[in-house]
Parts: structure tokens; sequence; C-alpha cells
């Protein structure tokens, strides 16, 4: 579950699906107005589906090297360059 505002300023419980759906939504939104990072992270081939991920990723790909200890990221196999925090 995921805390989101609704608008009112007052906080909500939402699950994670809904959570995720919006997010993607988001991205969509951002890909059909031309948003180059949006467009990529919309479409990063055999990556995981987490949103945050994505965005930070595509943003990443951008010419940046991307400093985590997300294994998941770590593995992934596409290409991005990016340097082990664990170690």
């Amino acid at each position: 579950m995921s805390t989101s505002s609704d608008g009112t300023g007052q906080s909500r419980t939402m699950k994670a699906s809904e959570f995720k759906a919006k997010c993607l939504g988001l991205m969509n939104e951002v890909a059909e107005n031309g948003g180059e990072i949006g467009i990529r992270a919309n479409n990063l081939p055999d990556f995981h589906v987490d949103p945050a991920d994505c965005i930070i990723d595509a943003t990443a790909m951008n010419g940046h090297e991307l400093v985590t200890a997300d294994r998941r990221i770590l593995d992934w196999s596409g290409r991005l360059r990016c340097v082990d925090a664990a170690r």
C-alpha cells in the first residue's frame, strides 16, 4: 500500500497496483508530449516495471553514470553506466 495526496491536502491509502498504474499513466503522458526521458523510460527493454526506477534509469542514460546499490538496476543488461554503491 502507498499513501498519496488526493488533492485536498489529505492523504489516502491506495493499493500498490493503483499507484503503479498512476505512475505509468504519467509516464505515458510525458511520452505523448514529446518528453525524451519519458519516452525512453516507457520503452526500456527487459527492465523491471518499477516506474521510479524506469525514470531514474532513463535520466541516467542521458550521458550520466548512476550510483546505486539496487541489484535489479545493476544486473540489467541494458546500456546504462552504473557504479555499485555497495562496494
